[in-house]
């Protein structure tokens, strides 16, 4: 599985870069993304979010440097558009998103699984889509459900792995929607009007 060097090598290096590998074999960010999207997304670690934060990272990137989205950047960029709509449709009516990830839709009546779920699905949609899709509200009500359950659970002993993704899920939301920045979510509290 080549999801983690995806994602570390397309957020460290350039959009461009080549390298050898220690067997003399030519890489580079489309020949990960290649491989990688000959790989499906269920069944994958994490139920594929991890796959396509990787896909996202270097689609992301690849902009960031300036360059043409095009080959095996285009496709990842549609895959990822593809995937943001799936789960759109996957997601439960009261905002979690699918307990069988991207398999079908399920609410299963275990809160550590809807936890998991829906902290790695929201980690990855938030990351992902563009500003303007952060307020619509299919993802406004991931956020709130999540926001709720890890509340209402907030002396529940969470697995860290979840619960890591569930919190950066809601870290990022809030730096990408609301201009939150690490270490300064007092101050940007003590700026907004009290209701």
């Amino acid at each position: 599985e080549l999801t983690f060097k995806l994602i570390g090598l397309s957020h460290y290096l350039e959009s461009d870069a080549t390298w050898t590998s220690k067997w003399g074999e030519q890489w580079d960010i489309p020949r990960l993304l290649r491989e990688e999207m000959a790989q499906p997304i269920v069944g994958a670690c994490c139920g594929g979010t991890h796959r396509l934060i990787g896909y996202s990272m270097a689609v992301k990137n690849r902009k960031r440097d300036g360059e043409a989205i095009d080959g095996q950047w285009l496709r990842a960029q549609k895959y990822v558009a593809a995937y943001h709509r799936h789960a759109a449709k996957m997601q439960n009516r009261h905002g979690s998103c699918s307990t069988e990830w991207f398999k079908r839709r399920d609410s299963s009546g275990n809160v550590e699984r809807r936890l998991q779920t829906t902290g790695h699905i929201l980690e990855w949609l938030v990351f992902s889509l563009p500003e303007e899709d952060l307020t619509d509200p299919h993802i406004v009500r991931s956020v709130n459900y999540l926001t709720n359950l890890m509340i209402k659970n907030r002396q529940r002993e969470w697995e860290i792995g979840p619960r890591g993704h569930a919190l950066r899920a809601l870290a990022l939301y809030n730096e990408r929607v609301f201009g939150d920045k690490p270490g300064k979510r007092r101050d940007l509290l003590a700026r907004r009007p009290r209701r």
